[in-house]
């Protein structure tokens, strides 16, 4: 499926069979993956049930905090790359790939937590408002740094933003 993803995108830029199909291997060969999150899910099935087990152990102060420790090293990196500022630290961060190992799981736990414990209307109230936030943070960002740097800049609209962990969350919460 990649090489016929990747032969199919080459194909629009190279306009040429050949010369596509030969972009396609390389591509493939280099590792550019289309359904590459097929690999995530199938690790995630494979610890799902330590990290079951993991879960029926915290307190929500712990889970709040694997959660937090978990955004912080999946979503910051991402965000912060946009900022020249930042840039060697998300390099030096990027050769860790923690998002893997907590990013990922965190994810799963941040669902089991929106699942196990109550909230009040407050918290939930909060939690739809940071979707919303999250929601204008993705486009905002986006359209400001596309127009600064002249090229489209998606790095916002990523499953890795900040913004779609919020938005997620919201929908969950629901």
């Amino acid at each position: 499926w990649s090489f016929v993803y990747n032969l199919y995108t080459a194909y629009a830029v190279c306009k040429s069979i050949p010369e596509a199909a030969l972009e396609a291997i390389k591509n493939v060969h280099n590792g550019a993956m289309h359904l590459w999150f097929i690999f995530v899910i199938l690790g995630l099935y494979i610890v799902l049930p330590f990290v079951k087990r993991m879960c029926e152990g915290l307190t929500k102060r712990e889970a709040e905090g694997f959660i937090l420790l978990s955004m912080a090293v999946t979503f910051l990196p991402k965000t912060l790359s946009s900022f020249e500022v930042f840039k060697p630290f998300v390099e030096y961060i990027g050769k860790f790939e923690i998002c893997y190992a907590a990013g990922y799981v965190g994810i799963f736990v941040a669902g089991w937590y929106i699942d196990t414990f109550e909230r009040s209307r407050k918290e939930r109230l909060i939690s739809y408002a940071s979707g919303i936030i999250g929601f204008v943070y993705m486009f905002a960002l986006t359209m400001h740094f596309s127009i600064e740097k002249g090229i489209v800049v998606d790095e916002f609209m990523s499953y890795k933003s900040v913004g779609a962990f919020l938005m997620a969350a919201a929908v969950l919460t629901w």
